[in-house]
């Protein structure tokens, strides 16, 4: 039996716990896991190594460690953990979560967690995380805030059309349109000097740039939503996108039409989505193939969504191959191995 182990972690603010599997273990009791809570603080992290060494656990011996996506606390304790540890898999939480109720846990605890995540690892190996360049992870974080002050702002504007009867609440949400309309300007520079002061990122926007439809806003969006597109296969960025059909069918009873599958990546969804109107109109290679799609009975929501999808995958080649986007060539990337 191999002397390996997988590591399960599940991160809150005031603690963490981590639980051990063994590999090559068939076992799957999850109560049976070594497992440990430690105070979330550098003492912790020192007491959580202390703790490893009582099982004689060091770099060697630890096959991977696994922990689910919680924002600003997994990739901090993910880069802290890999400088100790070795790699480190941020996965999304549905899926551990999905593993342990194929498992029969009904149990729901932050130590119970941390038992799943480990004997996920240790059964699913899933791979370990790229972690960005800071640059990179400075312009997610300032498209994310610029996606909460945008937010704020329309809603303002959509209560000031309202009508309010009061004058004072007038007032009151025209200065606060004003101020949120400064802050957003500033976080748009903000993107702007962190893609110019970065080489690859300022090269990547160029590039992304030459495809008709996709401005300086979804550059933006998706450099700051998925980082390097080097990093991804064509279907893991479509899937991360959320835009494959997905398929709801069963039996002769129940066929539903296709739908995109969404999930988390709304927020470039939604820029894209306006990328896509343009494009259809004014880009000769995404009108030819909208046109081609309707022609085969395809519905306009679908067409918009595939153009989308087009689109997403043309920036992904461009920025891949170096090369300029020329439509009278673009059609060379249906053919991209995957």
């Amino acid at each position: 039996m191999s002397n390996t182990f997988w590591i399960g972690c599940d991160i809150s603010k005031q603690t963490f716990w981590v639980a051990l599997a063994k590999v090559g273990d068939p076992g799957v009791d999850w109560t049976k896991l070594p497992h440990h809570e430690f105070e979330h603080s550098q003492d912790g992290v020192a007491a959580f190594l202390h703790w490893l060494e009582e099982f004689e656990i060091g770099t060697q011996e630890v096959a991977g460690i696994c922990l689910e996506s919680t924002g600003r606390f997994s990739l901090q304790w993910a880069t802290l953990l890999e400088e100790n540890l070795g790699s480190v898999s941020i996965v999304n939480p549905a899926a551990p979560k999905a593993f342990g109720t194929s498992l029969g846990i009904r149990d729901k605890s932050d130590r119970v967690d941390a038992c799943v995540c480990a004997l996920f690892g240790r059964t699913r190996r899933p791979k370990p995380t790229t972690f960005r360049s800071h640059k990179a992870q400075d312009l997610c974080e300032q498209f994310r805030l610029y996606l909460v002050l945008d937010s704020e702002r329309i809603a303002h504007e959509q209560r000031l059309e309202d009508g309010p009867s009061s004058e004072a609440v007038c007032d009151i949400l025209r200065n606060a349109i004003d101020a949120l309309k400064e802050q957003i300007a500033k976080v748009e520079s903000a993107m702007a000097d962190t893609i110019k002061d970065d080489p690859q990122l300022s090269q990547d926007a160029k590039q992304a740039q030459t495809v008709s439809g996709i401005g300086p806003k979804a550059v933006r969006a998706i450099l700051g939503e998925f980082g390097d597109l080097r990093e991804y296969k064509r279907n893991e960025l479509v899937a991360l996108a959320g835009l494959f059909p997905k398929e709801f069918t069963s039996g002769t009873s129940v066929h539903r039409k296709p739908r995109l599958a969404k999930g988390g990546g709304g927020r470039v969804r939604k820029i894209l989505y306006m990328c896509a109107m343009s494009a259809r109109i004014h880009n000769p290679h995404v009108k030819k193939f909208a046109d081609r799609l309707e022609k085969n009975g395809k519905r306009p929501m679908q067409i918009l969504g595939a153009i989308m999808r087009k689109l997403l995958l043309l920036v992904r080649a461009v920025i891949i191959s170096g090369v300029p986007y020329d439509p009278e060539y673009g059609f060379a990337v249906e053919s991209e191995p995957t």
